[in-house]
């Protein structure tokens, strides 16, 4: 489960107050979060169009709805799946990134 601290409404009412944004499994229908379920997971990140992917970008920012175009979801799903600058790059490029955009 992911929560997060409003610190505006925090402050305002002088106490910590922390919400929950999403709990991983039942917000995105996986039995639960072991590598095999969270790599499928990503695979179907692939696809900008889906409403998985819509949550995933608005909680990256937690809570907060961003316009993700075809560049935006290209670079966020390559971060996904590559954590070596140079397969980043690969993938960035067009012939390598998600088939899938949206």
């Amino acid at each position: 489960m992911q929560y997060y601290l409003d610190l505006q409404f925090s402050n305002a009412n002088n106490k910590t107050i922390w919400q929950k944004l999403y709990q991983m499994t039942s917000d995105y229908h996986l039995a639960d979060v072991t590598p095999f379920s969270i790599y499928a997971l990503v695979q179907r990140l692939k696809n900008a169009a889906t409403n998985e992917f819509r949550l995933f970008n608005k909680w990256r920012f937690v809570n907060i709805d961003s316009q993700c175009n075809s560049d935006c979801h290209i670079m966020v799903w390559c971060s996904l799946i590559h954590n070596q600058q140079n397969e980043f790059l690969k993938c960035m490029k067009p012939s390598h990134g998600p088939s899938v955009v949206g």
